[in-house]
């Protein structure tokens, strides 16, 4: 008696707990079972607990049906259902990743620079996405970048990952080299020179000098240098991506004046039919070329390499060269008469150099070819 009073207690139990409709429902607590189930078991604590046996005891059971579910304890445990042939573990699950990844980048625009940026862009995952990259971070991008390569592995929310690189590039580093003609002697030019090379084409070249002289010239050119001009002249070079270089050149501008008055270092005459010929040889340090001075009466003049001439400046002699020169006079003609058979024909010199001239040297010595030619000191002005 005692033992049918038990089991109709256990029995009434159950009942209370299954909700009794088109669906069946077993919960601790009052709840609604799910219309797509047959069979919905609710519990916020505790699970459901299938048949456990031996791999011997599980082929021991007759005639399976199809989908029969149970838990394996021995060999690999696991749970296993009946495919309507074996038994098939019920361990794995095909997953197909197709997660992909790429990266976009912020390459540097200077040499030297750490401003690079990297970018981690994934395709045809399921996100959420982490990420690992080469340097530790783990955000999407990376940045403050020096040249380099960095790597990248995406990760999705089914545990497939992709991995890819990138290179960050510096253009080569830029440069700039400066000169000049220095050292200019005052009244010249001043010749600056500049090339640059490196970064990204085409430059900017930007000079600063003594005077707040400015230019924008590659190469450029300062008239009339003055002494005011002596100093250090600076180029910068800008290339095409904003980068910067600069390069410096010393320039020393002499102080000139006018040279001293020409030395005659030797001097000769010669004669050859009706024509008076004269050497000399001169020589200034501080000239950079002479000046010639003739006065004829009527005479012909052909000096130092110039055509026929009479009277006159002859310019540009070469300074320190050996000069050749002929008064050539005819019957009838005479340069100057100071008395019976005689021809006056004076001949000065003077040194200059680009801030003047010396005052004029004259030429002296007695050359006498015949009765007709005779050149003499007498009458000339020795200094004009």
């Amino acid at each position: 008696m005692k033992t049918r009073i038990s089991f109709l207690f256990f029995i009434s139990l159950f009942f209370v707990k299954i909700s009794f409709s088109q669906v069946i429902g077993i919960s601790e607590t009052a709840f609604t079972p799910d219309s797509s189930a047959i069979l919905h078991l609710n519990s916020p604590s505790k699970g459901l607990l299938v048949p456990r046996m031996t791999e011997a005891q599980r082929d021991a059971i007759y005639d399976p049906a199809t989908g029969l579910i149970i838990f394996q304890i021995d060999v690999e445990p696991f749970f296993y259902y009946f495919d309507g042939v074996v038994w098939q573990k019920m361990c794995c699950t095909t997953i197909y990743c197709l997660l992909e990844a790429q990266i976009t980048t912020t390459q540097l625009l200077c040499f030297g620079d750490s401003n690079g940026i990297a970018k981690a862009i994934p395709t045809n995952g399921t996100s959420p996405f982490s990420y690992i990259w080469s340097n530790g971070v783990t955000t999407d991008s990376i940045s403050n970048l020096p040249a380099g390569t960095y790597t990248v592995t995406i990760t999705d929310s089914l545990l497939c990952t992709a991995s890819t690189s990138v290179t960050i590039t510096s253009p080569p580093e830029l440069s700039v080299f400066a000169g000049s003609n220095s050292p200019v002697d005052e009244g010249n030019n001043i010749n600056l020179s500049s090339n640059g090379g490196g970064g990204t084409s085409p430059y900017d070249y930007n000079w600063t000098g003594p005077d707040s002289w400015t230019s924008t010239d590659q190469n450029p050119v300062i008239a009339n240098a003055q002494t005011t001009h002596s100093g250090t002249y600076t180029v910068t070079i800008t290339d095409e991506n904003g980068c910067t270089a600069t390069a410096q050149t010393s320039v020393t501008v002499s102080s000139a004046s006018p040279p001293d008055d020409p030395v005659v270092i030797a001097g000769n005459c010669g004669s050859m039919f009706d024509s008076c010929e004269w050497y000399f040889t001169i020589n200034d340090v501080g000239a950079t070329y002479y000046e010639m001075k003739i006065e004829t009466g009527g005479g012909w003049l052909s000096a130092c390499g110039s055509p026929w001439a009479t009277t006159g400046i002859i310019t540009p002699i070469p300074a320190g060269s050996y000069e050749y020169c002929t008064l050539l006079a005819s019957h009838g003609h005479s340069c100057t008469w100071p008395g019976s058979n005689g021809w006056l024909c004076c001949v000065w010199i003077r040194s200059c150099n680009s801030i003047g001239c010396s005052a004029w040297v004259a030429i002296t010595g007695n050359c006498v070819s015949s009765t007709s030619c005779n050149y003499v000191e007498t009458g000339c002005i020795t200094n004009l």
